[in-house]
């Protein structure tokens, strides 16, 4: 084994690297965009990406999707394109990730550290990328949190059922009246 230290990434190849994926990830995202109320999951496209730019990482998804989505951001203000990473969610609940809490903060948006609110928030930047890029957007369309996320806050918010007392004579379970209807 050698003493020499290891050669270090030249930090222009990853930047290139980078600028490629996030161009390629503009093009995904205006790919989803076209379709009213798509989205796409951080690993859909981690690996949409790679498909394009012929460039694999082994990076966990959301390392790779904070270094690339970080620039694609960047890359849609200065082309005048709305917010394209609002199309990027979590396939565990589909909500958006803290990169694009990042992005919005500066807007003059409020309540961004409200997990619900900033979910509102990311149904209308997706409803301002769907009115860019979607020929076909219905005219009534209008801000939409995304099913999975949907599902995810009825979940969560699903009241426990509650245990019921039993009967003290015949050990049934009581009904709502608490009163047993077969000893009564």
């Amino acid at each position: 084994m050698s003493d020499a230290a290891a050669p270090q990434a030249d930090p222009t190849v990853a930047s290139t690297i980078t600028d490629r994926e996030a161009r390629a990830a503009v093009h995904v995202l205006q790919d989803v965009a076209s379709t009213y109320n798509r989205t796409i999951t951080y690993g859909e496209l981690k690996e949409k990406v790679a498909a394009i730019t012929h460039q694999p990482s082994d990076q966990v998804a959301n390392t790779w999707a904070n270094r690339v989505l970080n620039r694609t951001i960047r890359m849609c203000e200065a082309d005048g394109h709305p917010r394209l990473t609002s199309l990027v969610v979590r396939s565990s609940d589909g909500g958006v990730g803290d990169g694009f809490r990042g992005a919005v903060r500066g807007s003059g948006r409020d309540n961004l550290d409200d997990p619900h609110q900033l979910e509102v928030v990311a149904a209308e930047e997706r409803l301002e990328c769907y009115r860019r890029f979607c020929p076909d957007l219905p005219e009534d369309a209008e801000p939409t949190l995304t099913r999975q996320y949907k599902d995810h806050v009825i979940r969560r918010n699903k009241p426990e059922p509650r245990d019921r007392p039993n009967c003290p004579t015949c050990h049934e379970q009581l009904p709502a009246t608490g009163i047993c209807d077969r000893c009564d």
